[in-house]
């Protein structure tokens, strides 16, 4: 399996990446050939996002997600 972290707007410090890598392994529970995982982090106003995008044999995954306080904050006015 290919692991790309990569980070907008912020480092990808060593104990991120052994986080990101910890939950990632489950992905070997459901998919027997994984080949490729691209893991994006971003914060942008103080807003958290992670997408991954996860290439298995005949399939690609995609998953986005943000922090949903953020996101319903900008509504409460």
């Amino acid at each position: 399996m290919n692991l790309i972290i990569s980070g907008r707007h912020m480092a990808v410090t060593p104990s991120i990446r052994s986080y990101v890598e910890s939950k990632l392994s489950r992905i070997r529970r459901h998919f027997d050939h994984v080949i490729d995982v691209s893991v994006i982090l971003a914060v942008d106003h103080l807003a958290r996002k992670a997408e991954v995008s996860c290439h298995v044999a005949g399939r690609e995954i995609f998953v986005k997600s943000g922090d949903p306080r953020r996101n319903t904050s900008s509504l409460r006015r």
